[in-house]
């Protein structure tokens, strides 16, 4: 954990330790792992240290340490102070409050960002310094022999036992906010990727040209509406199917041979005229542009299709009469 990160508490800019986490399903984990292993578990927020989650605690803390103001300051003075000196090779720390119990604290981090802090423990790691707890007692204005009595409720386990226990803990709930983390950004892109196919669509269902998308095998995987007044076909009729279904069958080999030209260049945009298949009509002239993209991580074909059938026998038709016209008017010469 790095300095720096102590002012950034938002990973992404944007998302916090309640929207990464189910807040509701980690406290059944921190329930399930209090019960297992007998060890409070404990989340606070990384920069103010407000309790996020808290599960269990100790009759010695319940009962005395937290209804006394200055003892119970104590409990969260230590780690406000551990935190801004940790240093980048701290992964756990271990402390002992003013009361005299031991914790192991660690700082939750997704995506390089610190959100939190997590502690575990509120145990001794030997047996208890009696001649302490009793100056305790009296110092703070508890009854010391009730006092004395809930500390043999308190666990006494090996440095090596709370250890394992906050690395448990710890890697857990890394996992689980880093799939957390995941899911926020699948959604957030699958939010975008709606809003872009939304515009996408509204722009392609108003042009009379139709606007295709085709994959890296010649499947259509969009075609927009205006193929049913070109084609005769509707949309869901043409879509998965082969693209080389609606060409007349002399132009196959020529359509093939075009895409295989331009599949090894992404930013060439190819134009040229094929006798395409209508639904009803038999054939028509179609004009069709194509450039190879990228969509869905595969090379994928966009292009447009326009019927120039009606210019092409105006054009013809030109052509014939402006021939005729030469060829008469050197016959009369």
């Amino acid at each position: 954990m790095s300095i720096k990160s102590v002012e950034k508490t938002l990973v992404d800019g944007k998302y916090s330790f309640n929207d990464i986490y189910d807040v509701s399903k980690l406290i059944e984990l921190f329930t399930l792992f209090h019960e297992t292993t007998g060890f409070i578990a404990t989340i606070v927020s990384y920069k103010k240290h407000e309790p996020l989650i808290s599960v269990g605690t100790r009759n010695i803390c319940l009962n005395f340490h937290h209804t006394n103001e200055i003892s119970k300051s104590a409990c969260f003075r230590l780690s406000r102070n551990i935190l801004p000196v940790m240093n980048e090779n701290d992964t756990f720390q271990l402390h002992q409050c003013s009361n005299g119990l031991y914790e192991m604290m660690s700082p939750v981090s997704i995506d390089g960002v610190d959100i939190a802090v997590l502690f575990t423990g509120q145990v001794l790691l030997g047996k208890p310094n009696l001649v302490f707890f009793r100056e305790r007692a009296k110092e703070l204005g508890f009854d010391e022999k009730s006092y004395i009595k809930s500390l043999k409720d308190v666990p006494i386990v090996s440095l090596e036992m709370l250890q394992n226990a906050q690395t448990f803990l710890h890697k857990t709930i890394t996992i689980l906010g880093e799939d957390g983390l995941n899911n926020l950004k699948i959604k957030a892109y699958s939010k975008a990727l709606e809003d872009s196919e939304s515009r996408f669509r509204s722009i392609t269902e108003q042009l009379n040209d139709v606007i295709y998308l085709t994959d890296d095998q010649g499947t259509i995987i969009y075609i927009s509406p205006a193929v049913e007044s070109v084609f005769g076909f509707s949309s869901e009729e043409m879509i998965n199917k082969k693209f080389l279904y609606f060409l007349h069958e002399d132009e196959i080999s020529y359509a093939l041979e075009q895409f295989s030209k331009a599949i090894s260049d992404l930013s060439q945009k190819n134009i040229f005229e094929l006798k395409m298949k209508h639904k009803t009509k038999g054939y028509f002239i179609g004009e069709l542009s194509y450039r190879l993209t990228w969509f869905d991580n595969r090379k994928c074909t966009i292009g447009t299709i326009r019927d120039i059938t009606e210019f092409k026998k105006v054009n013809d038709a030109l052509i014939t009469s402006e021939i005729n016209s030469g060829l008469y008017m050197t016959i009369s010469q």
